[in-house]
């Protein structure tokens, strides 16, 4: 106003009035992000300098974040998401995190679904800009969306949300995580490593009345996603309940995936204790271990087992010259069995 820009200020109506330089400089976030009180605390400025990564943080002061997502583009206009993750803090915060491929720069969009807005609205962009990046870049898993629970989840049967950690480091290959339930909701799980291969095969998922517990075993260094569906409602589809991002620095020194499991595998409440892995020498004897408080009988090699101790069962089996070895059970005093583990014999 009259090139005096102390007089100008006033005209602002802000109670901490800019400079034009800070104005110049500063983010815009979109109409729908200023409407629901989304603010960016972390990166105010739209050109962040990045050494190798940066998280910037998502927050709502007043509504409800049901998701977050992103694109990130490159200086030629193709996307490279898998240089970002969103990880979910609660339902009002999340934060951004960007692992550059290469130097120079790229234009990160953020988006997100807002209760009580119909739309799902960019909210804002940022120019990144790479000065240096990882000797060893590895790639995220293929995930445009969130890692954390889903809104719902308390309502799907699961417990207490706020102590899940929606990223792992895992330093030796091998897994291991329960989570608590308050009913027994039905789930199926899903792995995929940084390349988008799918790691199903490398997973064991185990169920009692309030607890999931879920080993994986990852053979190469890198980030592993692992999703837990449930089945919600009168749906009879499974759906996200949970995503994982898991870090491993170390491969697994065993290369044998997991034994096979089965329906009546959570149905009857059994916990593998050994063998581990699903390849089993042949013409040896091998000894199994599990546990289910449900199973009565067991029936292996055509050989009908009891339960001597507890809800322990504890076997030797001799393997064959080659084939597939299965661990059947009964609950009652009936001479129906189902499988709930599987084995391949190898010569």
């Amino acid at each position: 106003m009259k090139n005096n820009i102390e007089e100008s200020k006033q005209w602002q109506l802000l109670e901490n009035p800019l400079t034009l330089e800070v104005y110049s400089k500063s983010i815009q976030p979109s109409q729908e992000a200023r409407h629901f009180g989304i603010e960016f605390p972390s990166h105010p400025y739209e050109m962040i300098t990045v050494e190798n990564s940066c998280t910037i943080t998502v927050e709502s002061k007043a509504d409800v974040l049901l998701k977050v997502w992103y694109d990130l583009y490159d200086d030629h206009g193709s996307t490279c998401n898998e240089s970002v993750i969103v990880l979910k803090e609660n339902n009002s915060k999340y934060r951004v995190t960007i692992r550059p491929r290469g130097k120079g720069r790229c234009k990160l969009h953020v988006y997100a679904t807002i209760d009580k807005c119909d739309d799902n609205p960019q909210l804002v962009a940022y120019i990144i800009d790479c000065v240096s990046v990882e000797a060893d870049f590895m790639a995220y898993p293929p995930n445009r969306g969130y890692y954390g629970p889903q809104l719902d989840y308390i309502q799907r049967g699961f417990h207490r949300p706020e102590v899940i950690q929606p990223f792992h480091m895992c330093k030796n290959g091998e897994f291991e995580l329960e989570v608590k339930t308050t009913a027994t909701p039905e789930i199926t799980t899903t792995m995929f490593d940084g390349d988008g291969t799918d790691q199903k095969d490398y997973t064991l998922v185990e169920q009692t009345d309030n607890t999931i517990y879920i080993r994986a075993r990852f053979t190469k260094k890198g980030y592993y996603k692992l999703t837990i569906f449930s089945k919600f409602g009168e749906s009879e589809k499974y759906t996200e309940a949970l995503v994982l991002l898991i870090f491993n620095s170390n491969e697994s020194e065993t290369t044998s995936s997991f034994p096979l499991t089965y329906t009546a595998t959570r149905e009857y409440k059994c916990r593998l204790l050994e063998p581990l892995v699903r390849d089993i020498p042949a013409n040896s004897e091998v000894q199994f271990q599990f546990t289910s408080p449900e199973l009565t009988k067991l029936l292996v090699n055509k050989k009908v087992h009891t339960k001597e101790n507890g809800d322990v069962w504890r076997i030797v089996a001799e393997t064959g010259d080659s084939g597939n070895l299965k661990l059947s059970g009964n609950p009652s005093d009936g001479s129906s069995y189902s499988a709930v583990y599987g084995f391949v014999i190898k010569s």
